[in-house]
C-alpha cells in the first residue's frame, strides 16, 4: 500500500499487536456466520449471528435492542448516549446478509475464513461484514483506549449502530420495516454511514446518492406447432426482438463510460469530442459506472417440458417465453424515459413487461441524493473534513448498485455510502473475497477519525432537537 496517513492520527487509534490479533480474531468470528439472505431466516445463521451481536455490543456497555418486524429476520441496535442527546444522533449502519457463493469455485471454504499471505479470504469480507466489524472495532477503541494518557471519549450527540438483514435481497424486510418503526423514530438521526465499495486506486470513495434498481420480467406468448415448420410470431422470436433491443441499450451505455461529461449548456464536448469518439478527459470529468445506465439478461425461460424441467420436447414450439432484466437507472436518466424505453421494446403483441422486484414491493422510482455542498449540509463538511484530514485524496460519486441508504434519503436524511479500502481490488460478490489485513485495520482508524468528528459536531444552524 502507499504511506500511511500523514500526522494527527489520534492516540486512541493505535494499537499494540496483540491488540490488532484481537480485532482480527473478532472480524474472523463475524465472517463465520453463513448468514445468505435467502436462507439465513429458515437455517438459524441470521438468529445466530445476531445474537452474537447483542452480546459483542453489550460487553463493549452499549444499550442494546433486538426488532423482528418480520419473523427470524432480525435487526440489532446499540446505542452509546452523548451529552447532548436531544441533537440529532449519527447513525452507522451495515447489513450483515451475505450472497451465496459457489463452493467449486472458491479455493477455501466460504465461510471458514483464511488468513494467507496478509490477507483474509471469506464471503462477506468485502460485502460488508468488514464494515460491521469496523463500526464495533472504533466504537471499542473510542470507549476503551488502549495507549495511555489518552482519555476516554464522550461523544456530544448520540451513536447508534444498526446491523439489518436481507439488503442483498431488496432490503424491504430489513432497513424497509426498520424504517417505519417507533424503535428508529426514537433514534432522532441526523446522519447516517453505510456501505461504499472498494477502490483500486489510492483515493476513499464515497456516495451521495445512487442507481435504483428495476428486476423487470418480460412475458411473451405466440403460436405453438412442430419444430420443423416456420411458425410465424413465436413466444420465443418476440422474447428475442426485446433482448436484442435492450442488449442494444446495454452496448450504448457502456460506450459512454468514461467519456467527457456533456457540457450544461450544450457546447462542450461530448462522446464525439475528439478523433475515436474519446475525449482523453481526466478522471473527475469521465463519466463513472454510476452515472450511466446497466441492463443485464439475467433469466432466460422457454421450453415445453412435463417433468418441471427435467426434460424438454425439443420438436415442440413453446407458446410462452419469459426474459429477466437487471437494470441500474442514474439520477440523470427520468424514469419516464425508462418507463417510454420499455414500452417501445414490448410494443407486440403478446408481449408484456412489469416490475419483478423482491417480494413483489415497488421499486424506488425517485432519487434521492444527500448535499456535498456544505452550504447546505453541514453534515457534509464534518464528514468531508475529517476523512480528508486522513491525507487520502477523497472522490465523491454516485453509487453504481443499491444499498439501504437509498431508504433513508427517501427520508430525507442525509446518508453517505463508504467502506474504507483504497488500493483494493473490488470483489464484491466474487468469488474468493478478500480484504487485506492491512486494510482491514486502517479502516478501523478511518472510522475513529469520523466517529470522533461527527459524533462531536455541535448543534447546526436551524438544527431541531428531539422533544
Amino acid at each position: 500500500m502507499s504511506p500511511p496517513f500523514a500526522p494527527g492520527t489520534p492516540a486512541s487509534s493505535v494499537l499494540a499487536p496483540e491488540e490488532n490479533e484481537e480485532a482480527l480474531a473478532l472480524f474472523q468470528e463475524l465472517l463465520r456466520f453463513p448468514t445468505i439472505s435467502y436462507a439465513g431466516p429458515t437455517n438459524g445463521s441470521y438468529r445466530a449471528c445476531c445474537e452474537w451481536l447483542v452480546k459483542t455490543l453489550t460487553d463493549l456497555g452499549l444499550k442494546t435492542q433486538v426488532l423482528e418486524v418480520v419473523p427470524n429476520k432480525p435487526v440489532v441496535v446499540g446505542s452509546w448516549e452523548g451529552s447532548e442527546p436531544a441533537l440529532p444522533s449519527v447513525l452507522l449502519n451495515s447489513h450483515y446478509d451475505v450472497v451465496p457463493a459457489c463452493l467449486d469455485q472458491w479455493d477455501t471454504e466460504p465461510f471458514t475464513p483464511v488468513r494467507k499471505g496478509g490477507k483474509i479470504y471469506a464471503r462477506g469480507t468485502q460485502d460488508m461484514k468488514c464494515v460491521c466489524a469496523q463500526y464495533i472495532l472504533a466504537i471499542k477503541r473510542l470507549k476503551k483506549p488502549s495507549i495511555a494518557p489518552a482519555a476516554s471519549f464522550q461523544p456530544r450527540r448520540s451513536i447508534h449502530l444498526s446491523f439489518v438483514p436481507d439488503e442483498e435481497i431488496g432490503g424491504e424486510d430489513g432497513m424497509g420495516r426498520f424504517l417505519e418503526s417507533d424503535l428508529f423514530r426514537s433514534l432522532h438521526v441526523g446522519l447516517a454511514l453505510d456501505e461504499g465499495i472498494a477502490s483500486p486506486e489510492n483515493s476513499y470513495k464515497f456516495f451521495y446518492s445512487e442507481r435504483s434498481p428495476l428486476w423487470i420480467r418480460v412475458r411473451a406468448k405466440g403460436l405453438t406447432g412442430h419444430g420443423s415448420r416456420f411458425i410465424p410470431d413465436t413466444a420465443v422470436e418476440k422474447i428475442m426482438h426485446v433482448a436484442n433491443q435492450a442488449l442494444a441499450f446495454r452496448a450504448s451505455q457502456e460506450k459512454r463510460l468514461g467519456y467527457p461529461r456533456p457540457a450544461s449548456n450544450g457546447e462542450g464536448e461530448g462522446d464525439e469530442g475528439k478523433a475515436g469518439g474519446h475525449g482523453g478527459c481526466k478522471h473527475a470529468l469521465a463519466l463513472k459506472l454510476g452515472d450511466v445506465a446497466t441492463l443485464n439478461l439475467t433469466v432466460l425461460k422457454a421450453g415445453v417440458s412435463m417433468d418441471n424441467g427435467q426434460t424438454f420436447a425439443y420438436n415442440v414450439i413453446p407458446h410462452e417465453a419469459e426474459a429477466g432484466f437487471d437494470m441500474r437507472i442514474p439520477p440523470s436518466m427520468p424514469f419516464a424515459e425508462v418507463r417510454a424505453l420499455l414500452d417501445a421494446w414490448t410494443d407486440r403483441a403478446g408481449v408484456t413487461w412489469e416490475f419483478a422486484q423482491e417480494g413483489g414491493a415497488d421499486p424506488l422510482l425517485t432519487h434521492h441524493a444527500t448535499s456535498i455542498d456544505g452550504a447546505q449540509n453541514p453534515w457534509f463538511s464534518v464528514f468531508h473534513d475529517a476523512l480528508t484530514s486522513r491525507g487520502v485524496p477523497v472522490i465523491p460519486e454516485v453509487f453504481p448498485a443499491a444499498t439501504d441508504a437509498r431508504f433513508l434519503r427517501a427520508r430525507g436524511i442525509s446518508a453517505f455510502g463508504f467502506s474504507p479500502m483504497r488500493e483494493t481490488e473490488m470483489l464484491l460478490h466474487e468469488h474468493n473475497e478478500y480484504v487485506s489485513e492491512e486494510v482491514f485495520m486502517e479502516g478501523v482508524e478511518v472510522y475513529v477519525t469520523l466517529v470522533e468528528a461527527l459524533s462531536g459536531a455541535p448543534r447546526f444552524e436551524g438544527e431541531g432537537a428531539q422533544g
